[in-house]
């Protein structure tokens, strides 16, 4: 049940095409995308049900910032889901339970990944096959991640920029 100045708020934004914001639920994006099926930029904290409605729901959407409720095997599954969104460019992932994710192919060109405590080297040499048009990626507080594993994943995609921890590594400035 939504409070009398969620439904007030819905009432005056059916132009809306980004949101930011970091208390909703399923039925809150029910009512969002009611309201707001065109928003193409999305900022929230999702758990497996709202990350799934997003998935199936916001085919508009071409920026996604999720910062993730809980590290489960359950959430990393939901994720498959990112190639339903078929314009997707920018993918942002705080706190993922990123450790053997399947991603599905996707066209972010996009990717930043930040307190992904279980992203390794390893993690990191799948994505070029996930994200073939990956043109910049950006990853912060990953702390499995090094410098070496930098280097090898760079071998992979040699025209993507990669950021470590606010450092750029390639293309080397």
């Amino acid at each position: 049940m939504l409070s009398d100045t969620t439904e007030s708020l819905f009432e005056s934004l059916p132009q809306l095409t980004k949101l930011e914001s970091y208390s909703v639920g399923v039925d809150f994006l029910k009512k969002l995308f009611e309201i707001a099926p065109q928003i193409s930029s999305l900022t929230t904290i999702v758990d497996t049900p709202a990350l799934h409605f997003i998935c199936e729901n916001f085919k508009n959407l071409s920026f996604l910032d999720l910062l993730f409720t809980a590290d489960d095997q359950e959430e990393s599954d939901a994720l498959a889901r990112i190639d339903q969104l078929a314009r997707l460019k920018e993918l942002v992932l705080i706190s993922c339970p990123v450790r053997n994710v399947v991603f599905p192919h996707s066209n972010v060109r996009c990717l930043t990944l930040k307190t992904c405590k279980k992203l390794t080297d390893e993690d990191l040499l799948k994505l070029p096959e996930r994200f073939p048009m990956l043109k910049r990626l950006t990853i912060k507080y990953c702390n499995l991640v090094s410098v070496a594993g930098i280097n090898l994943l760079h071998k992979s995609i040699p025209t993507c920029r990669i950021d470590l921890n606010g450092q750029r590594f390639y293309p080397l400035a």
